[in-house]
């Protein structure tokens, strides 16, 4: 199932009601990365990166050096700014004109 394909059923159809199980298959790919680019999902991520971190600490457990720079590197917006960064390249590679029968 092309991309191309699908994306043209849904703008002719202005929904995705009438996607069969392949066709939202070869979609999820694209949804997936546009929400992970949302202020939402980066807010998740952060006060995800921020429970764990309190609740080890609550715990008395130290964290190990490299555990506490993931954690803080999560915290940052550059690592925001890398993961839209791959997650759109990611989309480029998963749409390319070759892979999904478009033109150049």
């Amino acid at each position: 199932m092309k991309f191309n394909d699908v994306y043209k059923k849904i703008i002719s159809n202005k929904n995705v009601v009438g996607l069969n199980w392949k066709e939202k298959k070869t979609m999820a790919p694209f949804v997936v990365v546009q929400e992970i680019r949302t202020r939402e999902m980066r807010e998740m991520f952060r006060s995800i990166a921020e429970e764990l971190q309190r609740v080890i600490s609550n715990k008395h457990v130290p964290l190990s050096n490299e555990l506490e720079r993931q954690l803080n590197h999560v915290l940052t917006e550059k690592s925001f700014s890398l993961a839209r960064s791959l997650s759109i390249l990611m989309l480029g590679r998963y749409l390319s004109p070759k892979r999904n029968g478009l033109k150049n």
